[in-house]
């Protein structure tokens, strides 16, 4: 080698040289040595003639990729070091040169995930009561997480009650928490997904949730309190939110 070069030990590399008849030859090096090389050796050896002597030649990682450049000016500055010009070659630049394409700005874009809408995270049911008129009544409400994706534009939760096989609709649009009114004791099923604006949806996120119902017991206490006086005894507690107290 004209100047020493520096290789990584143990990483594979080629080298690229003219032939005589102007085309390029890719010649693999043996086995590399680490640091700063003047000379190595060919895994293969190469016949007489089949390289250009003095050509110029191109060492080159085996896991590296070879950008293609337009020179446009090459001046050197001291022994093996040059002063080089150039612009990335553009292969679809004279089309757009032909048909008068001028772009004064670079055009807006985003950084945009691709690919399927991944299924939504934190698919959570929790049981409530609430009172329709005079009536007390159970519900599951479920919220959701949706992927973090900037496609989203809303997301769809549906529900599966005790005993169907089939699933109904429980809430779809920008609101992430829906709730299935009505419940009755037994195994039920949520599942949620996300859909862009194309209405193109992902995978669907599902949990399965026993409800109670008005089976559940109501919260314990709290607050609980004695006050003696004389020889009496009062307790007192925090009231109670359960709504189905007797």
């Amino acid at each position: 080698l004209d100047h020493p070069v520096t290789l990584d030990a143990g990483r594979r590399y080629d080298v690229t040289v003219s032939t005589p008849s102007g085309a390029m030859l890719t010649l693999a090096l043996a086995s590399a040595q680490g640091g700063a090389l003047e000379w190595v050796d060919l895994a293969a050896p190469i016949a007489p003639g089949e390289i250009v002597p003095g050509a110029v030649f191109a060492l080159v990682a085996g896991d590296g990729a070879l950008t293609r450049w337009r020179v446009l000016s090459n001046a050197p500055t001291a022994e093996g070091f040059f002063d080089i010009a150039a612009v990335l070659e553009d292969p679809g630049k004279w089309d757009r040169v032909e048909r008068d394409i001028i772009a004064d700005e670079p055009a807006p874009w985003i950084e945009a995930p691709t690919g399927p809408l991944a299924a939504p995270s934190g698919l959570v049911a929790t049981e409530l009561l609430y009172l329709d008129g005079s009536a007390v009544r159970s519900a599951i409400e479920v919220t959701v997480a949706p992927p973090a994706d900037p496609r989203v534009a809303y997301v769809e939760i549906q529900a599966q009650r005790p005993g169907s096989a089939g699933w109904s609709p429980l809430g779809i649009g920008s609101a992430l928490s829906a709730r299935l009114l009505n419940t009755a004791p037994g195994a039920h099923r949520f599942r949620a997904r996300a859909i862009d604006p194309l209405a193109v949806a992902g995978a669907w996120r599902e949990i399965g949730f026993l409800a109670q119902a008005l089976l559940a017991p109501p919260a314990a206490p709290t607050g609980l309190r004695v006050a003696l006086n004389g020889g009496q005894a009062s307790l007192t507690w925090e009231p109670v939110a359960d709504l189905d107290l007797a």
